[in-house]
């Protein structure tokens, strides 16, 4: 039986192996054509032919090779499929068999009778069909192929596929595409391909040229253009050893491109005929922000907490937070503890560095003030990586209330804080009868169902409140705690509580300070407000808004001030109205800052009304009223030889900022250029002869104008900058050159003040001058070395220039003249440096620095100036002659001259003029646009 079936299983193999080759020879003489031209077509496709000779020719032969396709695929239809029989009868008559063995060996007897005979005859045949051999092959092409095409053809493409290589099957479906193609010529070819990093990172796209392979950050875009040909294959990115096809974008009728975001080095190739293109880029990852402390959290004198840190990212931290955690809660819950996070502003969108940046947060209303907490700094960059820093403990600092109803609000606000994210529980089903007439609230359905900490903060007020005759000498005090009490016993959910605890905050203030403490609250924060939107150059009107505000604020926190020391005198002291015209003189120069653009001026006034409105107050609170003699003022105390040296400071101060706009200019033309494909002009401007040379640098508006300018110097200011139909942006060669010649200048400057006799080696001291010392001195917020101003916004800073530095007391010494000047040679020796290395970002940085290492250089030579008049008069902290003689000699910002300002606005209106011309091309108006947004 075994045997039986092992016969009918090799039966049925040479059977299928008969059939195959059946089909074979009824199919192949009619496909062969048509399989042929399919070949031959392809062949074509994988070596490029289409490419090069393009339509109508490649259209030509497909339609050729679909027409002879078809039609041998009509004519198979006709054909009918061999049978197995016929495939058996095949083997049988290759084998010599007759009589169908194999038909023998599958039958079965139908009945009994004759069954001897039919084994009989069964076993001879199976005997037979045993000795059956495979079928044999006959020639089905051979008889149509004298010349064997049946083997050159399959050859050729073999070949083409060797040719072709990876992108042959990419040729085969461009050739498939129903589109006209034109042909393609290497030679025609034109390559150009760049990499733009991502926005966050600031650095300028970055082109190949003649290199083969950049680094790239990660997450940057590889842009690739070929041009000179009428059609373009999809660009190859080879990632991983895995390839993807990146499609193309037709920008001209002889010119496309293809963009593609990189995350992993990769390597992208565009192949043409016989000439690849092959660029390599390797992906640099984004490293995590780095962030320490660089000092001990301490609390400062206005019940802030203040802190420097270090941090640094390759490509800017975005945002910077403390994270505050309750001892007492770390002790019960461990790292599960509930954290507070408060955001500390960073001087820009994006802070790559910073070094003992100093950070003053009021967190006096905060719910855990006065509390004991460990502290971590969290620095977050673009991309939502984090970096932490070690952990701080110290006690949050609270603002210290004496008054008892002072106290009391504060308390209950505690209680009302406490009970930030509990809900009011669930409505009790009370009978009809219970609910009183008139519809007066119930403590069931109202205070009842409020958290704990809410129904003891309405007890409390409650019984604050109860006898008020004797207890208030303030009515607004009581209709504040009064008011608050009934919110507490009226609210029906925990919507109905916000805003109590800033209202209670405010009651606090207004108990503890009188009416003084709402209008000085007011106006920090309206100060605080105006000097953030100055610092992030927000619109114009935004600015106006603020300083409307910041205005009227002031006059209030003024009026406040003259009405208490007049009670307290019985008449006003005659320093009043000298300060108030001092006040109204800074608010103006404010103004007229802003208006110009000059932001550091502004935010330094700023600094300097903030300590001359603290001086007031402590003037007026010891009834001084800041009465001094009639005497006029007194001389400066400068040499001829520093005077001169103070002018041209002036200059440089200019020629510097104007040499930082071009190198923004240089950088935003370079990151535009990569946009527009304009990389190859970009380069041959960069590369021109430098022509313009460092006396292209002007002053800005609103600073001094160029030495040696003519009236016109507005005029070429605005050409000089790129803004002109033929002035293309400097070059970084061309930049560098100019920042050299400023080199050149502070050394002729250093020289000249040494020859004339100046000290360079002594600093002026810090707070000198000073009333009390602490109080109402120069040094008590932090400032860019200014008196009381906001930390700096450049990293590279100089720490000194004055008593504004920031630092504790006893530490507030300024910068000398030779330290000051040192410290801008060396921020213009790492421009240079940056510049001619092609780093428009550092060398930005470097500029910023050398420029405020230029002012605490004239700032400490005016500072010296100050300090040898002191005798009889001395200087007030704004630069001008102190009539009373016990002003604080900081030579810091001065009001600007009535001439600079009338060269400023002739400037801007110049400015204006151009930019309603619309004959001017778009790129000059774009300009203009920007220049004038930032006045």
């Amino acid at each position: 039986m075994d045997s039986r079936a092992t016969l009918i299983k090799r039966i049925s193999s040479l059977t299928r192996r008969a059939r195959v080759l059946l089909i074979w020879e009824r199919y192949a003489p009619v496909l062969a054509l048509g399989a042929g031209a399919v070949l031959l077509f392809m062949a074509g496709s994988f070596s490029g032919l289409w490419e090069r000779i393009g339509d109508p020719w490649r259209l030509i032969a497909l339609i050729a090779a679909l027409v002879f396709i078809i039609r041998a695929a009509l004519s198979a239809r006709k054909i009918d499929m061999p049978s197995r029989s016929a495939a058996a009868r095949r083997v049988e008559h290759d084998s010599g068999l007759g009589h169908r063995p194999f038909d023998t060996v599958s039958d079965v007897a139908v009945d009994g009778e004759g069954a001897v005979l039919w084994d009989e005859h069964s076993r001879r045949a199976a005997k037979r069909a045993a000795s059956a051999s495979p079928a044999r092959a006959r020639p089905a092409l051979a008889p149509m192929d004298p010349y064997y095409a049946r083997f050159i053809i399959p050859a050729l493409v073999g070949l083409a596929l060797m040719l072709g290589t990876s992108d042959s099957f990419e040729r085969l479906r461009r050739s498939l595409t129903p589109t006209w193609q034109s042909a393609i010529a290497a030679s025609d070819a034109k390559y150009d391909a760049w990499i733009t990093p991502p926005n966050y990172t600031g650095r300028p796209p970055v082109y190949f040229k003649n290199k083969a392979a950049i680094d790239a950050p990660d997450g940057s875009e590889f842009v690739a253009r070929v041009s000179g040909i009428k059609s373009a294959p999809r660009l190859v990115i080879i990632e991983n050893g895995k390839s993807r096809r990146v499609p193309v974008t037709r920008l001209g009728p002889k010119s496309f491109e293809a963009r593609t975001v990189l995350n992993k080095d990769a390597k992208a190739r565009w192949r043409i005929g016989s000439a690849p293109k092959l660029w390599r880029i390797e992906i640099i990852p984004d490293a995590a922000p780095r962030i320490k402390w660089a000092s001990e959290p301490i609390a400062g004198k206005r019940d802030t907490l203040n802190f420097d840190y270090d941090l640094e990212d390759d490509y800017g931290v975005t945002q910077l937070q403390l994270s505050l955690k309750r001892v007492n809660d770390i002790a019960a819950l461990g790292e599960d503890a509930p954290a507070m996070n408060v955001t500390i502003p960073l001087r820009s969108s994006a802070v790559r560095k910073a070094k003992n940046s100093a950070a003053e947060l009021n967190l006096t209303k905060h719910i855990w003030a006065g509390e004991k907490v460990e502290a971590v700094l969290i620095a977050r960059d673009e991309k939502g990586q984090i970096g932490r820093s070690e952990r701080r403990s110290f006690i949050v600092p609270d603002k210290i209330f004496i008054n008892p109803l002072a106290k009391a609000a504060i308390e209950n606000r505690t209680l009302i804080m406490a009970a930030k994210g509990e809900s009011y529980g669930p409505m009790p089903k009370l009978p009809w009868r219970a609910y009183p007439a008139y519809g007066e609230p119930i403590f069931e359905t109202r205070l009842g169902r409020a958290p704990a900490s809410v129904q003891r903060a309405g007890l409390l007020l409650d019984i604050i409140t109860d006898s008020p005759v004797g207890a208030f000498k303030d009515p607004v005090v009581y209709m504040g705690l009064k008011n608050a009490q009934s919110r507490i016993e009226h609210a029906r959910e925990a919507d109905g509580l916000s805003g109590l605890a800033q209202d209670l905050w405010l009651i606090a203030m207004r108990a503890e300070f009188g009416p003084l403490g709402g209008a000085k609250d007011a106006m920090q924060a309206a100060e605080a407000a105006l000097r953030d939107g100055i610092a992030r150059r927000a619109r114009k009107r935004e600015v106006d808004t603020l300083f409307t505000r910041y205005n009227d604020a002031v006059d209030r926190y003024i009026q406040f001030l003259t009405d208490n020391a007049t009670e307290s005198e019985g008449e006003g002291g005659s320093g009043g109205g000298k300060n108030a015209d001092e006040i109204q003189k800074l608010l103006a120069a404010i103004e007229e800052a802003n208006r110009l653009g000059d932001t550091a001026g502004a935010r330094r006034a700023l600094a300097q009304l903030a300590a001359l409105l603290e001086e007031m107050q402590i003037q007026l609170s010891k009834g001084g009223g800041g009465e001094g003699g009639d005497g006029s003022p007194q001389d400066d105390g400068l040499s001829e030889e520093v005077k001169e040296a103070l002018e041209d400071l002036a200059d440089m101060i200019g020629e510097q900022r104007e040499l930082a706009d071009e190198t923004e200019e240089a950088a935003k033309a370079q990151a535009e250029g990569a946009q527009d494909g304009a990389g190859e002009q970009g380069e041959q401007s960069g590369s021109q002869s430098g022509s313009q040379s460092g006396s292209q640098s002007g002053s800005q508006s609103g600073e001094q104008t160029p030495s040696g300018g003519d009236p016109q110097s507005g005029q070429s200011q605005a050409g000089n900058s790129g803004a002109g139909e033929d002035a293309p942006a400097l070059s970084p060669v061309q930049l560098a050159g100019n920042q050299a010649a400023l080199l050149k200048a502070i050394e002729d400057l250093e020289a000249a003040l040494k020859a004339g006799g100046t000290d360079m080696t002594s600093a002026p001291e810090a707070g000198a001058g000073s009333e009390d010392g602490d109080e109402g001195g120069a040094g008590d917020e932090p400032g860019e070395g200014g008196a009381g101003g906001e930390p700096s916004d450049d990293p590279n800073a100089p720490k000194g220039g004055g008593a504004g530095d920031g630092k504790p007391d006893g530490e507030g010494a300024g910068l000398s003249p030779q330290e000051a000047l040192d410290a801008a040679r060396a921020a213009m020796e790492e421009s240079a440096a940056a510049l001619g290395g092609g780093d428009l970002g550092d060398a930005s940085a470097a500029q910023k620095a050398a420029i405020e290492a230029l002012k605490d250089a004239a700032a400490s030579l005016i500072a010296q100036g100050n300090g040898a008049g002191e005798g009889e008069g001395g200087k007030d902290p704004f630069g001008r002659d102190s009539a009373d003689g016990e002003g604080t000699a900081t030579g810091d910002t001065e009001l600007p001259m009535l001439s600079d300002r009338q060269r400023a606005r002739e400037l801007i209106e110049e400015l204006r003029r151009r930019a309603a011309d619309q004959g001017r091309p778009q790129s000059e108006l774009d300009y203009l646009e920007r220049l004038l947004e930032r006045f």
